[in-house]
Formats: C-alpha cells, sequence, structure tokens
C-alpha cells in the first residue's frame, strides 16, 4: 500500500517483477518515446501556430475548433505520459518524488485517454451534421465546438475522479508500463474499471466505426443528390484520423479484453508493445493535415522555403525545365504539322 509519504514510493512486488534490468531494451523503448515526444512538440506546435496566427486550416470552422483541441490535448500527453515515461526508463526507477508527484501523473493520464477518443467522435458526428445540414450548418460558429470540447472535458474528469474519491491510497508505480498506474484493487474499483472500459474505450470505438461507415455513405449521397463536386477535405481528413486512431488503439483493446490470455507472458510483451502503439496517433495527425488540407500542406511547404532558400531555387529550376521541356514538345509538334501541311500541298 502506497503511503502520503512524499520521501519514497512504494512499489508492489507484483510490478516490481516487470523491471527491465537489462539497458539495451530500456534505451530502445526510450528512443521510442523520445521520438514521439519530439515528432508531437514540433507537429502539434506546428499546427496552433498555423491555425492561429495564419488561419493555414481552412476548413469549417467546427472541424478547424476540433483540430486545435486536439492538437492541445496531444501536446499535454506528450508532456505529462510520455516525458515522464522517457525519465523513468532512463533512470530504472522513479525519480519525480514520492506520492504526490505519482498521484498527479497517474490522474492527468487517465483524464487524458478518454479525451482522445472523445475528441475523435466529436469530429466525426461534426463532419455528418456539416453534409447532413448543409445550410444550417454554415451559421455554426465556434463557440459550439468549444462547449462541446467542455463537455468532454468534464465527461472525462470523472474517469480518474472516481478512484480518488473512493480510495486515494489505490496508486503505484507500475513497472509494465514505467509510470504511475491506479492499482482498481478493491470490487467496487475493479467494477468501475470494467464500466469505464464500456464508457470509453468499446462504446467509442464502435461508435468511430459505425459514423465513418455513415459519413462515406451520407458524403457519396449528398454527392449524387448535388450533382457537383463536393468538397472532399474535411471529410478525407475526419476518416483517415479515425481510422489510424482505431489502428492505434485495436492492439490495447484486445489486449484489455483478453488479459487472462496475455497475463501468461512473464515479460508482458504484447501489453508494452500494445501500449506503445496506443500513443501513434498523437504525431499522426501532423501528417495526415499535410496529405488532406492543401491549404496546410502549402504553408508546410511556404515554411519550409523561408527555413530552407534552396528549396524554391530548386523548384523554379525545376519548373523552369518543366517549361523548356513543354516549348520543346510544342515547337516539335508544330514542325511535324508544318511538315505534314507541306507534303499535303505538293501532293496536290
Amino acid at each position: 500500500m502506497v503511503t502520503n509519504n512524499d520521501s519514497e514510493l512504494d512499489v508492489l512486488d507484483s510490478s516490481s517483477y516487470y523491471k527491465i534490468e537489462d539497458p539495451v531494451p530500456r534505451q530502445l523503448w526510450a528512443a521510442y518515446f523520445s521520438f514521439l515526444f519530439i515528432s508531437s512538440v514540433i507537429g502539434d506546435t506546428t499546427i496552433l501556430l498555423s491555425s492561429w496566427l495564419h488561419k493555414a486550416i481552412k476548413l469549417h470552422t467546427l472541424m478547424v475548433t476540433i483540430i486545435e483541441f486536439m492538437a492541445v490535448c496531444d501536446l499535454a500527453v506528450s508532456l505529462f505520459t510520455i516525458l515522464p515515461r522517457i525519465t523513468t526508463l532512463v533512470a530504472n526507477e522513479w525519480v519525480f518524488g514520492g506520492f504526490t508527484v505519482c498521484y498527479y501523473f497517474c490522474c492527468i493520464g487517465y483524464f487524458l485517454v478518454p479525451v482522445g477518443i472523445l475528441n475523435i467522435c466529436i469530429m466525426l458526428c461534426f463532419k455528418l451534421m456539416v453534409l447532413k445540414f448543409p445550410l444550417k450548418a454554415m451559421s455554426w460558429g465556434r463557440n459550439r465546438a468549444v462547449i462541446a470540447c467542455a463537455a468532454v472535458i468534464i465527461y472525462s474528469a470523472c474517469v480518474p475522479m472516481f478512484p480518488v474519491l473512493y480510495d486515494k491510497d489505490d496508486i503505484f508505480f507500475d513497472y509494465k508500463v514505467y509510470q504511475c498506474n491506479f492499482r482498481f484493487g478493491s470490487p467496487v474499483l475493479q467494477k468501475f474499471r470494467t464500466a469505464c472500459s464500456f464508457l470509453f474505450l468499446l462504446a467509442p470505438g464502435t461508435f468511430v466505426i459505425i459514423a465513418t461507415s455513415w459519413l462515406l455513405y451520407i458524403a457519396h449521397k449528398t454527392l449524387r443528390r448535388r450533382k457537383e463536386t463536393l468538397k472532399w477535405q474535411g471529410v478525407i481528413t475526419a476518416i483517415v484520423v479515425a481510422t489510424f486512431f482505431c489502428i492505434s488503439v485495436l492492439p490495447y483493446s484486445i489486449y484489455h479484453f483478453n488479459n487472462s490470455y496475455f497475463d501468461k507472458d512473464p515479460q508482458s510483451i504484447y501489453f508494452r508493445v500494445a501500449d506503445c502503439c496506443l500513443y501513434l496517433h498523437i504525431i499522426s495527425n501532423f501528417y495526415i493535415y499535410a496529405l488532406t488540407i492543401s491549404s496546410f500542406r502549402q504553408f508546410l511547404w511556404y515554411g519550409a522555403r523561408k527555413i530552407c532558400p534552396w528549396l524554391e531555387t530548386s523548384s523554379l529550376e525545376s519548373s523552369r525545365s518543366q517549361g523548356d521541356t513543354m516549348s520543346v514538345y510544342l515547337a516539335s509538334g508544330a514542325r511535324d504539322s508544318n511538315a505534314h501541311a507541306s507534303a499535303a500541298i505538293s501532293q496536290t
């Protein structure tokens, strides 16, 4: 049992069993999380600055607000979950003090996980409403999205709040994942964990799959009904983000509902791999937006040319060479046509 002594953090024997003594796998694990941390800080900061300062994400206001909120949440995950884990992996122990600090990091981690899942649900809901009610959606502003984000924050805060109120000492440093975790030792907390698995993992995951399929159907139906080109940027962005998120949480979901089978592994390798995959979505959004949103891609290309002037020179040379090639092609075509005309006149 963890005590309220800030000088030392007690660790369960069952958790200490998973401590990795070999430095090589720990360093590789730390390098992986370092890559996630650096990529998230650079990518999410770029998303926020491009949207706030340059208005580079030209989608519906609801979508832009959710994208900004997701970037802020991903940055919080990097700072309060990934960064402490890098430090503990390198030190091979908890180095941030005693019970209080561990307590805060654990609560923040359990708060941010459902926030990320529910953000995807809100993005899909807003995109469906925009396609279903295009005229009404023109009057929907930023406040509607802010209210939805506030509801997500309040709803997600219930996850760490109940264990805190029920048993404030039910916490330990888990060497399986090298981070602080709730123990869920009592039967009441075990039932609460099962309920949270349904409310914040199974139900939202099912909703994301259904909403993504429905979004494709509505987009196809809208395209046929309007007999015009549909703006696919927002649709593709929402679908790709939701799909990649489902892929990243799938291994962890499989473990969570079959943990009695996977816990037979003495090194808990599958659980650690599934936990690593769980954080892939925090770096994927930057690349997804760069591929699916043309205005954001143009902003990145403009910034890259400002930082590296030789890119602009190479692009100009490339366009000039393409223009010269086209001129040669047109000139050769003109010569051929003149030759054919001359041959026809001589025959007549």
